[in-house]
């Protein structure tokens, strides 16, 4: 039977007759080998199970002195499991300069959405914004949004401040000198509307009404250039007599009636979608304001800076404030909340009508932090955002390093050998 056996000695053809009789008969000798060989080790492993193991490191052994000091009780438990490789277990987390642990495990996918990503308010019109239809003329959506109580708001100051200027005029019976009704105050709306689509926003009045065919036609046909100009210095949105008392508490007492109504407008006609965005806008403008901004990387440098959260799939418009100073980012926020700094305030008081809703919102660097992160989860909200690199949660190994390069084109030149 040994020279029989398969070896290295022993050889067969494949064109043998032989052939196929032969390599079974060695495939059932291998077998039973190998069986004979696995009843001979179970034998000899009962004998020594209790054997103290070989393995001597740190990560193996640590604390097993004390974890085996009963080992009677131990050994004779069947649901007993071996300790976990600590070293394994420290190499899934990372830590930043406070500590704050990051894991290198992602999360295990559900098959159901999660609870605090279902919105039970889908994106839709709202109010009397629902009974427009699908054929709404412009005119019907921005009188939704700057209603006629509005209009009446800016038509009465107006007309008090053009009294006023009325009393100093030597001639005050001219027609450009009259107090203005509800029609022509949308008219000339519509020209304000007008100077922002020819880009006029800057350029002088003459030239607008000019008459060699350099002007702009529809101006001269709805009024003439001194009615124009006379209503333009006189456009007021706000009681004069009490403004530099209303401003002590708030800067932007002039306009702050009539945007924060504006706000609330927009807010009622539309139900947000899933995801918002939060960032910052500047408005162009270069006349006499405290709380005028200058802003180096913007087109237009100088301007208002206005806070604002849209919508993220239809850049719906939804809330917004003015930014008037260092500490307007908090206004109207609770006293607790100020603690907080001022990115974060801002951004809390943008969501305060969505609260509870479960929506996303995204941001850029300048708003992302963990404390918002925190907050935003109190108010069963989600976030998305880019981080700055000098945020103390940010681990080390989380940096770019000068040898990033060099790994990354190590590993795909190893992809293109495989």
């Amino acid at each position: 039977m040994a020279n029989d056996a398969p070896g290295p000695s022993k050889k067969i053809r494949f064109c043998d007759t032989d052939f196929e009789s032969t390599g079974l008969r060695w495939l059932d000798e291998i077998e039973n080998e190998m069986l004979t060989a696995i009843e001979s080790d179970e034998d000899s492993a009962s004998e020594s199970i209790y054997e103290p193991s070989e393995h001597d490191t740190d990560t193996e052994q640590e604390g097993e002195e004390e974890e085996f000091a009963n080992t009677d009780e131990q050994e004779d438990s069947e649901d007993y499991e071996e300790p976990v490789n600590q070293a394994s277990k420290k190499s899934r987390n990372f830590y930043g300069k406070n500590r704050f642990k990051w894991s290198s495990e992602s999360f295990t996918s559900r098959s159901r959405t999660p609870k605090h990503n279902i919105v039970l308010r889908l994106p839709t019109l709202r109010g009397s914004a629902s009974l427009l239809g699908h054929e709404a003329q412009p005119f019907a959506v921005w009188n939704l949004l700057i209603t006629d109580d509005m209009l009446k708001t800016i038509l009465h100051w107006t007309n008090e401040k053009i009294k006023k200027q009325r009393a100093n005029l030597k001639n005050s019976s001219r027609s450009e000198h009259q107090d203005l009704d509800i029609v022509e105050l949308k008219a000339f709306i519509g020209l304000l509307f007008y100077s922002a689509i020819f880009v006029s926003n800057h350029e002088n009045i003459s030239r607008i009404f000019a008459t060699d065919g350099t002007g702009r036609e529809i101006f001269r046909c709805v009024m003439s250039k001194q009615r124009f100009a006379f209503l333009l210095a006189c456009l007021r949105f706000d009681n004069s007599l009490d403004r530099n008392i209303r401003k002590q508490e708030n800067p932007l007492a002039a306009i702050s009636e009539l945007f924060d109504q504006f706000i609330k407008n927009c807010q009622t006609l539309y139900s947000l979608g899933v995801n918002c965005c939060i960032d910052e806008m500047l408005v162009s403008f270069r006349g006499r304001c405290r709380f005028k901004m200058y802003m180096p990387n913007k087109p237009c440098k100088y301007g208002i800076k206005i806070v604002c959260m849209t919508d993220a799939r239809t850049h719906y418009f939804f809330n917004g404030y003015i930014y008037t100073g260092k500490d307007s980012d908090g206004f109207g926020l609770e006293k607790h909340l100020k603690k907080f700094n001022k990115p974060t305030q801002s951004v809390l008081r943008l969501v305060q009508p969505i609260a509870g809703s479960n929506r996303n919102i995204t941001a850029d660097n300048w708003f992302t932090s963990l404390e918002l992160v925190e907050q935003l989860k109190n108010r069963k909200l989600t976030y998305v955002g880019t981080v700055k690199k000098n945020k103390k949660e940010i681990p080390p190994d989380f940096l770019p390093k000068k040898t990033e390069k060099l790994v990354r084109m190590e590993l795909y030149l190893v992809l293109l050998k495989t």
